[in-house]
């Protein structure tokens, strides 16, 4: 029988919301006489799935088992084997005592969190014709790179990177992007924007909650 492990997906990575292409495992009989086959999972039965389950394999032919993956949730974590599962051969062939075979799947994808998502950055009275400056980090904890960029409604907040730059961050797993947001008031007068955050590819993670920003000029 082989093979004795499957990695579904790209060396059992998998992007959330999406699911692997089924596998194969092929059981050949090398004896003189038909034997029969049972397969059953001892783990991971939530997260795949087993056809033929059981049948008879003639001498000298083999019986492919495929095994199919269930989709890999949107919004999953990305522990390494989250969803691994454990296949189990055994045939009436004498002398056989059985085989395993592992199932290797992880979801793939970025989780992007901020302690600032959902939340309010205040500014307080900032003098009009002046600039006040605020910095905020955002932290991809996932297994994959992404993008992430911030937007605002109104001329009187602004979002850039430390260096002045446009305020679109690559961001590679555990690595963390410090965005600086900046409130121009023109009057004595409050100011009220919302900030929202948007992903690129292969999310893991629900979309970011919007920021409220808040300051008055004086």
């Amino acid at each position: 029988m082989s093979p004795d492990a499957l990695f579904f997906g790209n060396g059992g990575l998998v992007g959330c919301g999406t699911q692997a292409q089924p596998l194969t495992i092929t059981i050949t009989n090398e004896t003189c006489a038909a034997f029969n086959y049972t397969s059953v999972l001892p783990t991971g039965s939530i997260y795949y799935a087993v056809a033929p389950e059981h049948g008879a394999v003639a001498p000298g032919q083999t019986q492919a088992v495929q095994v199919s993956p269930s989709p890999i949730p949107q919004v999953s974590e990305v522990t390494p084997d989250l969803y691994e599962g454990t296949l189990s051969i055994t045939t009436t062939a004498p002398g056989d005592t059985g085989h395993l075979v592992q199932l290797h799947m992880t979801a793939y994808g970025a989780i992007v969190e901020s302690s600032q998502f959902g939340s309010v950055i205040a500014f307080g009275a900032v003098p009009a014709g002046q600039t006040a400056s605020q910095q905020f980090s955002v932290t991809n904890s996932g297994n994959a790179p992404t993008t992430i960029s911030f937007d605002v409604g109104s001329q009187y907040y602004s979002v850039n990177a430390p260096d002045g730059g446009a305020p679109t961050f690559p961001i590679a797993p555990i690595q963390a992007v410090t965005p600086i947001v900046k409130f121009s008031p023109l009057a004595v007068q409050s100011y009220t924007d919302m900030m929202w955050t948007f992903e690129g590819v292969q999310p893991c993670s629900t979309p970011p909650a919007p920021i409220q920003l808040t300051g008055s000029g004086e």
